[in-house]
């Protein structure tokens, strides 16, 4: 399960005053759930992502992963545990344009302890069960913009995470790809039995999801 305690999120203004962005009193994420929280621009989405993974640290709050406290944990141990144990979908991409599709997903592998070997055979196999074996050697500046966004689900997966965060994982995508693209993670985070947790504005993107959550609705920050 994953948890939030009395969360809050502030960040400085350019002129020294402190903004809320967040204020979250409590959110449980069931093991195995599907969860879509919608916000429009501002609300907070990727912030709250971002906390989740332990890349932004919360103002104060907790947050617990099957009772650990990943606030807790210095820098680094949230860059090991995320590694480990967290997939992120990014609205951006993020991909290494130096890098061929199976590279990009490989590194993830052996940047969270995965033998060279075992990463690229289990980068090749998640990349060929995402319509993409004649992408293998591709580089991000080939791909179309489904095809890059399936190498980031791709990415996510490569270390069977228990959780999956993805950040408007549609927003640059048309109806046809932007189907396809929920399709296929909604799949692929089933069959590796992981929790996914995404973020979206986007009406096309709710309407697949039984468990939807308005964040405006829990964020006491939100305007």
């Amino acid at each position: 399960m994953v948890r939030v305690e009395k969360l809050k999120v502030e960040f400085k203004d350019p002129t020294g005053a402190r903004v809320p962005v967040l204020d979250i009193d409590a959110l449980d994420v069931e093991d195995g759930a599907q969860l879509c929280l919608v916000g429009g621009s501002g609300s907070g989405k990727t912030t709250l992502l971002n906390v989740l993974a332990g890349i932004t640290p919360p103002t104060s709050g907790k947050v617990f992963y099957d009772g650990k406290e990943l606030s807790a944990l210095s820098e680094s141990d949230r860059d090991r545990f995320r590694a480990a144990n967290i997939g992120y979908v990014f609205q951006s991409f993020n991909l290494l344009q130096a890098l061929s599709s199976l590279e990009n997903v490989a590194v993830a592998g052996t940047f969270a302890g995965q033998g060279r070997g075992q990463a690229r055979e289990r980068a090749e196999a998640l990349l060929e069960r995402l319509g993409l074996k004649h992408r293998l050697e591709a580089r991000p500046g080939t791909l179309s913009v489904g095809e890059q966004q399936r190498v980031g689900i791709a990415r996510a997966l490569i270390n069977r995470p228990k959780v999956v965060l993805a950040d408007e994982p549609t927003a640059n995508l048309d109806d046809a790809h932007a189907a396809e693209v929920l399709d296929l993670l909604a799949e692929m985070v089933r069959e590796e039995e992981s929790t996914l947790v995404l973020v979206t504005h986007d009406a096309r993107v709710k309407e697949r999801f039984g468990s939807v959550v308005d964040l405006k609705s829990m964020n006491g920050s939100a305007t």
